[in-house]
């Protein structure tokens, strides 16, 4: 006797948590994902779907789906990270976010969105936030979704003896050669030699410019600029494509907290 009412405790436990677990909301509930193909690269266009469906027990309200774009880290004036393509039909685009209208969803229903993003080479996260509004006691935790792409870089190996062209811009929270482009005025540029050893010159910087350069992987570039031995430039960058890198310079010796987004492009002598 003993052992059966054990049994049946412990079958009536097991059906409290599985009803549980799979009871949906008695209202309406709206849960919103977001997802984007695999296998895709910076500088490519990317289509990101976002879904929104109902998961309660009750038909759901005409509502708006409303897409925060990812955002450059520039200032004043603050833009999309990247290019908008095309949208679903009936979604419009203001500024820096996309909105779409949703109709009313019945129990298990979706309606299905997406927007097109080409975005670059970016040292910060990539970020685009889905959501929609928080109806009556409707849940709050699952209307909100925020997604990092998952952009792949190229690989270029680099052979030999190249020269190089960098172009950058400097500020102060940039994460992006993207960014530098907004602004073509704040764009400079200078050469560099990689020379086969893995040592660097700077014509421009004259006899006392030096450094290194080296490939940690197919897809990455790190080279560091020494002033009569001194570090005084290094950068990280990612394979884009074309023969070039983007990344982040940053100045080890430097007291402010400026930094450089760069582009580094090889010609092969």
């Amino acid at each position: 006797m003993r052992h059966h009412v054990t049994s049946v405790l412990a079958l009536t436990a097991a059906l409290t948590v599985t009803l549980a677990a799979g009871a949906a909301h008695a209202g309406p509930d709206l849960s919103v994902s977001v997802s984007q193909p695999s296998n895709v690269y910076v500088y490519a266009p990317v289509r990101y779907t976002v879904r929104v469906t109902n998961v309660g027990n009750q038909s759901s309200v005409a509502t708006t789906l409303t897409i925060q774009l990812p955002l450059t880290h520039t200032s004043p004036t603050v833009t999309v990270l990247g290019t908008v393509g095309a949208l679903t039909a009936g979604c419009t685009r203001s500024g820096t976010r996309v909105t779409c209208p949703v109709a009313r969803l019945g129990r298990n229903a979706y309606a299905q969105f997406f927007v097109t993003l080409t975005a670059p080479q970016s040292d910060a996260p990539i970020t685009l936030t889905a959501s929609v509004p928080v109806a009556g006691s409707e849940p709050a935790a699952n209307n909100t979704r925020t997604h990092t792409a998952a952009l792949l870089n190229i690989d270029h190996v680099i052979a030999g003896e190249n020269n190089v062209v960098n172009r950058h811009c400097t500020g102060t929270s940039l994460t992006s050669f993207f960014e530098c482009e907004l602004y073509p005025s704040s764009i400079t540029s200078h050469d560099t030699v990689f020379h086969a050893d893995h040592t660097l010159s700077v014509p421009q910087g004259g006899a006392s410019y030096s450094g290194t350069w080296s490939q940690p992987n197919p897809d990455e570039l790190v080279f560091q600029y020494t002033n009569n031995g001194v570090p005084v430039v290094d950068f990280f960058g990612y394979g884009v494509g074309g023969g070039c890198f983007e990344g982040i310079t940053t100045f080890p010796n430097s007291t402010g907290t400026y930094v450089s987004p760069y582009e580094v492009c090889l010609t092969p002598q």
